[in-house]
């Protein structure tokens, strides 16, 4: 789905975009981003680790990476600017990461030209990014970040699960969301079209599962790990 339509301007419309109407309460908004942080620190992420962010959006879990790892460090990709004006612009500050040394790559579809030659990333992480976009998009992003990691870097990707074998579709992103191209309210992948995709990308795949969001309980958000041969 494409449009020409623009991104609302109300204050903490990025929040909406990326979470919901209760993302603009303060302390949910922390909760789920510090939930990311959480997890990837339980797996062993480090601050000294070269970090990319596939759908970084407006920083939700930004903040508390960027806030967590070394300067120059953290490495954020999306396809829509809007949302990382927004996080740059808003999130940042109201976190007190004013002087931030982060770098930032706008791609409609994940290229990772932006992170320098020299660059070897140690752990990616892609949170609600697989659960709106199409196969195509998906594997661009699995074959990019695995090209792009280091001999034994991870890249983490929540997912939603189709059980019956068939990658489903739902009706495209409600009205606040019309102006975000190429996404769907919901996309659903059997685990073993995304271990397909990885093959072909010269890596693995690993079903994690649950990993301790809210939405786990309904097969939703579940975690699938990717990994070079």
């Amino acid at each position: 789905m494409s449009s020409d339509k623009k991104p609302p301007s109300y204050p903490g419309w990025h929040r909406v975009a990326v979470a919901g109407k209760t993302a603009l309460k303060d302390d949910v908004w922390e909760s789920l981003g510090r939930m990311q942080l959480d997890f990837l620190i339980e797996q062993g992420l480090k601050p000294s680790d070269n970090f990319l962010e596939v759908g970084c959006g407006a920083l939700r879990g930004g903040i508390h990476l960027i806030r967590y790892l070394d300067h120059h460090r953290y490495y954020g990709v999306d396809k829509e600017a809007a949302l990382i004006d927004a996080g740059v612009q808003v999130e940042l500050p109201k976190a007190g990461l004013r002087d931030v040394k982060a770098t930032f790559g706008v791609s409609p579809d994940f290229d990772l030209s932006f992170v320098p030659n020299d660059v070897s990333i140690d752990v990616a992480w892609s949170m609600a990014v697989f659960i709106h976009i199409g196969p195509d998009l998906v594997e661009k992003a699995i074959s990019r970040v695995l090209d792009r990691l280091r001999s034994g870097g991870r890249f983490f990707a929540t997912f939603h699960v189709s059980n019956d074998g068939k990658v489903h579709k739902s009706r495209p992103l409600d009205n606040h969301n019309a102006w975000r191209k190429n996404e769907q309210w919901s996309v659903e992948y059997p685990f073993e079209a995304l271990r397909e995709m990885a093959s072909r990308a010269g890596g693995e795949a690993e079903y994690i599962g649950a990993w301790g969001h809210p939405a786990n309980s309904r097969k939703r958000q579940m975690m699938a790990l990717f990994t070079k041969q």
